[in-house]
C-alpha cells in the first residue's frame, strides 16, 4: 500500500510506533496486547459513529469522531490513523465530500492495518 499525502504509513514499518507507545505508557506494544485490544474495540465503535455520520451527512459529528479516534490512536502510537483522522477533519472543515469519502477509506485501511498489527501481538 502506497502512503497517504503526508501520512507516516509505511508497509515496512509496524503501525503502531515503539517509541511514541513508551513514552506514553512506559512499555513495549507486546507488552500492553490488552489495552491495544481495548483501542482496537473502540474504533470498531467509533467507526460505526462515523459511519452513521457519513451517512446523514453530519459534519460536525464526522470532525468530532474524526477527533476522537485521532487521540486515541495518539496515545497508543498510531501515527499512520493520526494523520488519516487529521486528514478527514480538514476535508469536513472543507466541506469536501468527495475527499471525505476518501479520507474515511483511507483511514478504514490503516485503522485494518494497525488491527492486524495488534493481533499479530495477541497470537504471539
Amino acid at each position: 500500500m502506497a502512503p497517504l499525502n503526508g501520512s507516516r504509513t509505511d508497509t515496512l514499518q509496524p503501525p503502531i510506533d515503539h517509541a511514541a507507545f513508551r513514552s506514553t505508557w512506559g512499555a513495549e506494544p507486546v507488552d500492553s496486547a490488552t489495552l491495544l485490544f481495548e483501542y482496537a474495540k473502540s474504533n470498531n465503535k467509533d467507526l460505526l459513529a462515523l459511519k452513521i455520520a457519513l451517512e446523514k451527512f453530519h459534519l460536525q459529528d464526522i470532525m468530532n469522531h474524526a477527533h476522537r479516534i485521532a487521540g486515541a490512536s495518539q496515545i497508543v502510537g498510531a501515527l499512520g490513523v493520526v494523520d488519516c483522522c487529521r486528514e478527514l477533519q480538514a476535508a469536513a472543515r472543507d466541506n469536501e465530500w468527495r475527499a471525505i469519502t476518501d479520507k474515511v477509506e483511507a483511514l478504514r485501511r490503516e485503522i485494518g492495518r494497525v488491527h492486524t498489527y495488534i493481533s499479530s501481538i495477541q497470537a504471539a
